[in-house]
């Protein structure tokens, strides 16, 4: 896990992780002023992820579909509420289909636990967010999730 800080126009951000695997092609969703909604779809491991952001005037900044290239994945909508923020995401990342990749995700907000996605083996993962929110996420995605971090604004 990498965990890298900095502050510049006073605002401070921090970069966490990734967990997974080294596969699969690098993907960056940059830094935003929330999260509204999470899209995913599931199986042995998490198949595709895309986030709908939102600006400083909470509209909707629709983020990349990191696609998923395989079949028989079930799809889930994650929509967080006004007020409602992620203050922790765990999961599980190991072998599946010949790589490894991230398996399982949980996210945990101020109201409720959305998950397990996916398939809890392998080794766990575990981030409660002491300080801060989620801003935005990065990772690499094959034909499957390779890998997954955040960026915090603390």
């Amino acid at each position: 896990m990498l965990l890298f800080y900095h502050d510049r126009f006073s605002i401070h951000e921090a970069v966490v992780g990734p967990w997974g695997g080294s596969g699969g092609r690098p993907w960056d969703d940059n830094s935003h002023t929330g999260i509204n909604t999470i899209y995913l779809s599931h199986g042995d491991c998490i198949g595709s992820f895309q986030v709908i952001y939102r600006n400083p005037y909470s509209q909707p900044i629709i983020g990349v579909k990191h696609q998923c290239g395989a079949d028989g994945f079930k799809d889930e909508t994650i929509d967080l509420g006004v007020g409602e923020v992620i203050v922790k995401v765990s999961g599980y990342f190991g072998s599946a289909r010949q790589h490894t990749v991230v398996r399982s995700l949980t996210f945990t907000t101020n109201r409720r636990t959305y998950g397990p996605y996916g398939k809890q083996e392998g080794e766990h993962f575990d981030f409660p967010i002491q300080r801060g929110v989620i801003v935005g996420f990065f990772g690499a995605t094959g034909d499957v999730l390779d890998s997954i971090g955040f960026n915090l604004s603390c």
